[in-house]
């Protein structure tokens, strides 16, 4: 017991001087401080080939009355804070009352979910094949929790004709849609749409996808968490989702029409994230990037590789051009 308390108090002393502003109400937080209401919920090391260990913290804190913020903070090897990649508010109402059914459908069609929400996150369509009540079900439960952008969603159909005269004038784009189809028209959307994410409700088969890094272990860290810990399933998926959101949007916010002029310098031929970095080294100043990449895992960037060259279309034409 003696040796215990020791330890604890040791982990207290290297806690200490751990300081990082509050992103709900910029109230400073100093990790491990229990007399101020501030709990370490959780601690992850990862290595980084740049910037040695860095270590994420899960942060509760009692800024407020009768309000819990929480914040996830990077934390590097020097115990100095690199930045935020979620917060919120806690509130007394569990989340999962909302999702509960909808996120363990998902779970059940198995590790394929990976390479589903591969394509989700990404801002990719997908064809939906099953029943009108499953698809629709399925649709909702993507969008509010494992996608970065509002998506279209076309209505359910059955018909083969129908299914023609609306997707012949109306093809599907590659990206933001989810179209809902009954599983009669799966040969034919298979056969029109080689590009397109399908998911097979009815046999759990998912085709025309590839998963990505991120997403893998993404669906693997989730299925680890028991059935009967729902909340504990949401906040996860919560925290990674926002990460990539914040990601997204931090670097959309780097970058503008100017960088066409400011990348002068060949990209050459090159795969598609190593020109991406290159023109990042290009247009954004060394400390923000330097800060960005301290906090950000480079599957994390895959992810939101599709949405930057969609929605900067000067960064899309130094790549593609």
């Amino acid at each position: 017991m003696l040796r215990n308390k020791e330890q604890d108090a040791e982990k207290s002393i290297m806690l200490e001087g751990i300081v990082f502003p509050c992103d709900i109400c910029k109230e400073d937080i100093v990790i491990g401080n229990s007399s101020q209401g501030i709990k370490v919920i959780s601690k992850q090391t990862n290595l980084d080939d740049f910037f040695g260990t860095l270590e994420t913290y899960h942060i509760e804190s009692a800024c407020e009355a009768n309000e819990i913020h929480v914040n996830i903070v990077v934390i590097d090897g020097q115990k100095r804070y690199r930045g935020h990649k979620y917060s919120t508010i806690k509130t007394s109402e569990p989340v999962e009352k909302k999702h509960r059914g909808n996120i363990r459908l998902l779970l059940g069609i198995g590790k394929d979910l990976a390479k589903i929400i591969s394509s989700s996150l990404q801002g990719c369509s997908l064809i939906l094949c099953g029943d009108s009540p499953t698809t629709t079900l399925w649709a909702n439960t993507l969008q509010e929790l494992f996608t970065l952008s509002p998506f279209i969603r076309r209505k359910w159909i059955i018909s083969e004709t129908e299914f023609k005269r609306k997707f012949d004038l109306n093809p599907i784009k590659e990206a933001g849609e989810f179209i809902l189809i009954d599983d009669s028209l799966l040969k034919i959307v298979r056969k029109k749409y080689s590009k397109i994410t399908v998911v097979d409700l009815r046999k759990n088969k998912v085709y025309n996808a590839k998963e990505k890094e991120f997403a893998k272990n993404f669906v693997a860290a989730v299925m680890r968490i028991p059935e009967t810990q729902h909340e504990a399933v949401l906040n996860y998926v919560t925290i990674q989702v926002e990460w990539l959101k914040r990601l997204l949007e931090e670097l959309k916010g780097e970058m503008d029409s100017s960088i066409v002029e400011t990348a002068a310098c060949p990209i050459g031929n090159l795969a598609e994230t190593v020109k991406i970095n290159a023109v990042l080294d290009q247009v954004i100043t060394e400390k923000v990037l330097g800060d960005l990449r301290a906090r950000m895992r480079p599957e994390e960037f895959e992810i939101v590789i599709a949405h930057l060259l969609r929605e900067v279309p000067a960064l899309n034409e130094i790549v593609h051009h």
